[in-house]
């Protein structure tokens, strides 16, 4: 699923799932998806490389959590 969004990279700080995107492919788009479903639990980094990071609502389902956020994108 993540290479068919487009993401390079996927990484966890504690309760943060960070999803590394590349640039030249990226929908901007999907910030505004994602916001509306998830409101401030996403950050958005408009950066050389965009990323999003996505706050888990709990630990324990992250697994879960981030088959739902994929497929939200």
């Amino acid at each position: 699923i993540s290479r068919d969004k487009h993401i390079n990279k996927i990484s966890q700080n504690n309760e943060k799932i960070i999803f590394y995107f590349n640039e030249k492919d990226f929908d901007f788009s999907v910030v505004d998806k994602l916001i509306k479903i998830y409101g401030i639990r996403i950050k958005f980094s408009p950066a050389k490389n965009p990323y999003i990071t996505y706050h888990l609502k709990e630990k324990k389902y992250l697994l879960k959590e981030v088959k739902e956020f994929l497929n939200n994108i």
